[in-house]
């Protein structure tokens, strides 16, 4: 954010005041950022018979996802995933209208509050073009989220 622009004799002097932070949660290798966005979850069992869930992401990184409120595609009804029934399960995710990604994850944990159940998944077997692509996205979106909350503390 631009602060000042000061010219002293021939130089130009730009003061710039960086974001007042960047989140890394949980010392975990990849930035992660909370949204709220639709992801795609295909469940898929040992016979190969898959299943798919409408479901929104609550944060994102390079390395996983944590997705809540999963709808069955066909009877339009919110359920309850059970892991253990599946073998292989695959994410795909809305980053953006341009940005459409389908990963491989494995199942890592179940949490249940009041609101809903939450699901981790970690990504397995990514490609760095992936992994570059969810990075460059989690960083533009914590920029703007640092933004929108600079503006609402101003206002």
């Amino acid at each position: 954010i631009l602060q000042e622009i000061k010219q002293q004799d021939d130089i130009i002097y730009l003061t710039i005041v960086p974001p007042a932070r960047i989140v890394k949660h949980q010392n975990r290798k990849y930035y992660r950022v909370s949204l709220r966005r639709a992801c795609v979850l295909v469940a898929t069992d040992e016979d190969g018979n898959s299943t798919c869930y409408m479901s929104k992401m609550i944060d994102v990184s390079a390395g996983g996802v944590l997705i809540h409120k999963l709808e069955s595609m066909f009877k339009n009804d919110f359920v309850t995933l059970e892991p253990e029934k599946y073998k292989y399960f695959n994410i795909v995710l809305f980053l953006d209208i341009d940005t459409v990604l389908k990963l491989s994850a494995r199942y890592v944990r179940h949490e249940v509050d009041a609101d809903s159940n939450k699901y981790a998944f970690e990504f397995m077997r990514m490609k760095q073009q992936d992994i570059d692509t969810i990075s460059k996205y989690v960083t533009k979106e914590q920029v703007e989220q640092l933004k929108q909350q600079n503006k609402l503390q101003m206002a």
